[in-house]
This record gives C-alpha cells, sequence and structure tokens, in this order.
C-alpha cells in the first residue's frame, strides 16, 4: 500500500499568474556579454505589463523595466561574472525578480537566483581525436569529481533538508563538484538545486 508520502498544496492562483517561469543564460564568443532570457509564461494575460529587477551577485540592481508581456525577454550583461564549479572559482549568482503588474497593482510576483555559464559536452581530445566525456565551462576544460545522489529515505520519501545539506556538506570537504541524480528514485525538490547551485556543484 502507499499514500501520501509529501507536503500537499492547495494553490489558489488569481486571475493572472507566472506559470512554469524558464531562465537560461547564452555567453557571445568571447565571453564579454551575456543575455539572460527570461520565458514567463504568463497565465491570462490581459492588460497586464511584467516588472522585472536584477541585482549583481553582490546585491546591486544593474537592470530594470517594466515591459509588456511576451513570450520571452532578454536582459543584456556587459562583463558579467561567471557561476563556477567551487573548485574553480566562486559560483557567482545574480538575483532576479519578475512582477505581474495591472497599472501599480502587483499581480503575481516570482524571485530566482541566476548562474550565467557556458556548459558544453567535451567528447573527443583536440589534439588525438580519441573519445572523451567531459565538460568545458565557460571555455575551460574541468575535472569532474563526483557522486551519485540516491533517495535519502527509500521507503518514506520523507525529504528532510537539514540532512540533505549536510550530506552537500560532505560532498564539499571531498572537493567534488558534480552530483548525479538517480532518475528512477524519487526527485529532489527545488530547495535541493538551489542549494548545488549556491554551493557550485553540477547536477547531471
Amino acid at each position: 500500500k502507499i499514500g501520501i508520502f509529501d507536503n500537499v498544496y492547495l494553490d489558489i492562483v488569481p486571475a493572472s499568474w507566472f506559470g512554469d517561469v524558464y531562465i537560461r543564460s547564452r555567453l557571445n564568443k568571447d565571453f564579454s556579454n551575456a543575455k539572460i532570457v527570461v520565458s514567463p509564461d504568463v497565465q491570462e494575460a490581459t492588460n497586464l505589463k511584467i516588472k522585472y529587477l536584477l541585482n549583481s551577485p553582490d546585491g546591486k540592481t544593474i537592470s530594470q523595466s517594466t515591459i509588456s508581456v511576451a513570450d520571452s525577454f532578454i536582459i543584456d550583461i556587459d562583463k558579467p561574472e561567471f557561476w563556477w564549479p567551487f573548485t574553480y572559482g566562486t559560483p557567482s549568482l545574480y538575483g532576479l525578480t519578475v512582477s505581474l503588474m495591472r497599472g501599480s497593482t502587483e499581480i503575481d510576483k516570482q524571485s530566482f537566483n541566476v548562474g550565467i555559464r557556458d556548459v558544453k559536452m567535451l567528447l573527443k581530445d583536440k589534439t588525438s581525436g580519441e573519445d572523451r566525456f567531459g565538460f568545458i565551462i565557460n571555455g575551460k576544460t574541468i575535472f569532474m569529481n563526483g557522486a551519485c545522489w540516491a533517495p535519502l529515505e527509500g521507503f518514506t520519501h520523507v525529504w528532510d533538508e537539514k540532512r540533505a545539506n549536510s550530506l552537500i556538506d560532505i560532498m564539499v570537504w571531498g572537493n567534488m563538484n558534480i552530483l548525479r541524480v538517480w532518475g528512477e528514485g524519487s526527485l529532489p525538490g527545488r530547495s535541493f538545486y538551489d542549494e548545488c547551485d549556491k554551493r557550485g556543484i553540477l547536477v547531471w
């Protein structure tokens, strides 16, 4: 037998709201400019505007505007601070807040941490042409050292954020920079990925 094992939420949405906001970053060839691409997924977008506020990793406001609702919009950043695996640098995170406005009234709001990074797979040795399996982060080939993440409680699936964070502590002490999440298990919630982002842990 199986029953409810996780939190249950009753989500009463307003007449208009943000759905699944999707954010990604793009870097130009010499990494001197980044574009944060935001897909706001606005539901029931009649007579609305989007207000956004972007803070640098040290908390300073670097971009803000109120724009018309669109499927996506772009925020330009010159000389961006990069997110790095913690063994190779600082996992810098920008703070982005998007608000759904009807006139001066805020209808909905969501906030995110945004890491600017370029991630490519390395499948061939550049010199010998031999097969390889690795990653190039922000133009730099990095050494991956990590572990597999299986459900912390296989029977009850109870999620204990404090326990999860203590295991990530052990990873950091071991100089690990990547986790492979076992796909057939109970997948972690957003807090897990946020914590890995803050610490510079890649998640496969």
